[in-house]
């Protein structure tokens, strides 16, 4: 009996972070054929090649899709999103797999996941149901429920707003969520000094809303004045992502 083939797309180190520690319970399983399709950011030299750690990390890598990065206008990311579609489309038609891993709501891997759908690959949607406003994230990420077969969702209230949406009870479970789960067993020897050092401290996240007419470098500005009252009694450190 041929085991079970397995992927998960992923296009940049915040999803790949997220399923790290549940994917690799998956790629110890001598059952299960596992690998990861890889785009977006994760190839980029200028976002570091993350697609090293993937192998690092002992990966088998099924698919490299290279993509230009260069995101100055709403048309260049319609563009990767086309690109990938293209790819991915070409890809599906000759490599079948009984399961692909969709986390999240992120442009590419939508495109991932529409040609998955299309070439009738069977999807599982993490992290569906959930909210985010001002955002085309919330319609992606609703679109990818309606093209998956079974879903994983963070909290109870997740759960049932993708039943809301139309999908079948049985196939959506709420399992928590993978990131706050990977906090539980994090390597102090990945955490940077500075951040050890902390106390008295608090995270600042910024998301900037791609439904809103201001530039996100007005919104990061917003943001900066608003907590700038705070420099002169807290440490302010800064990590940049993508």
């Amino acid at each position: 009996m041929s085991n079970y083939k397995v992927a998960f797309a992923t296009g940049s180190r915040a999803d790949y972070g997220i399923v790290r520690n549940y994917i690799s319970k998956l790629n110890a399983d001598p059952e299960i054929d596992f690998s990861i399709l890889t785009t977006g950011a994760l190839l980029a030299s200028e976002f570091g090649s993350a697609i090293d750690i993937i192998e690092k990390d002992g990966f088998k890598v099924d698919f490299k899709d290279k993509v230009d990065q260069k995101v100055g206008c709403l048309h260049d990311t319609v563009h990767i999103m086309a690109t990938v579609l293209d790819d991915y489309s070409k890809f599906f038609a000759e490599n079948k797999y009984d399961l692909l891993l969709i986390l999240g709501d992120r442009y590419e891997i939508y495109s991932v996941s529409i040609a998955a759908a299309m070439h009738r690959i069977p999807i599982l949607h993490m992290h569906g149901g959930e909210l985010t406003i001002a955002n085309y994230d919330e319609f992606i990420r609703h679109s990818i429920t309606k093209m998956s077969h079974f879903h994983i969702t963070s909290t109870e209230e997740y759960r049932q707003r993708v039943i809301q949406l139309g999908e079948q009870p049985k196939n959506v479970y709420y399992l928590g969520a993978l990131g706050a789960e990977n906090s539980l067993s994090i390597d102090m020897n990945n955490v940077p000094e500075e951040l050890k050092d902390l106390h008295d401290s608090f995270v600042v996240l910024f998301h900037p809303e791609t439904l809103n007419s201001q530039s996100p470098l007005k919104q990061i500005k917003v943001v900066i004045e608003a907590v700038s009252k705070y420099i002169d009694t807290f440490k302010f450190v800064f990590i940049g992502s993508n």
